[in-house]
């Protein structure tokens, strides 16, 4: 199994479960360190939430319509994921990962990514995903998302807590 992330099914980035985690955890380290605007942090931690230990391996592929892409903030969202996808990139925060991320494997799909947000257009934004996204965790965690960090860590907590925490059986700060 694995994950599909695309752009309008031409244009995506196929990755084993194990690739899939680190994506996840390099981009949610990297966006957590850099956001300071609500709609990064937003964006960052509906990222974060595509945890496969807690939706399931091979589950959290994703296009990029389906993010939380918002008109107003748009280029500006975009100019952020590519900050984002820079850092990572340039190894922002892998130090506490415990482990080196194979870089053959992670920088052509970081690579990849970036390339597919650029070209990611403005009328492709599903404004229906932004409207879903909301009433269904607000519905269940009312208080979400409060932009809290894991202490450990220093990235955003999702409904499932912190990514790091999670993966490598820490304790949820």
């Amino acid at each position: 199994m694995g994950n599909i992330v695309s752009y309008k099914d031409f244009n995506y980035i196929k990755m084993s479960n194990g690739l899939t985690d680190v994506f996840i955890e390099v981009i949610g380290i990297s966006g957590s360190f850099l956001a300071s605007e609500d709609f990064e942090k937003t964006m960052i931690i509906w990222i974060l939430e595509k945890d496969q230990d807690s939706l399931g391996r091979g589950t959290i592929g994703f296009d990029l319509c389906e993010m939380l892409w918002d008109e107003e903030y748009f280029s500006k969202q975009k100019e952020f994921m590519i900050k984002v996808i820079e850092a990572s990139k340039n190894k922002l925060g892998w130090n506490i990962l415990g482990y080196e991320p194979n870089e053959e494997l992670i920088m052509p799909t970081l690579s990849k990514f970036e390339h597919i947000i650029k070209t990611f257009k403005k009328e492709d934004i599903v404004n229906e995903n932004i409207v879903e996204w909301v009433k269904d965790v607000y519905e269940y965690y009312p208080n979400y998302p409060a932009y809290d960090k894991c202490s450990k860590h220093n990235i955003f907590k999702t409904i499932f807590g912190c990514y790091i925490c999670k993966r490598y059986g820490f304790l949820n700060e």
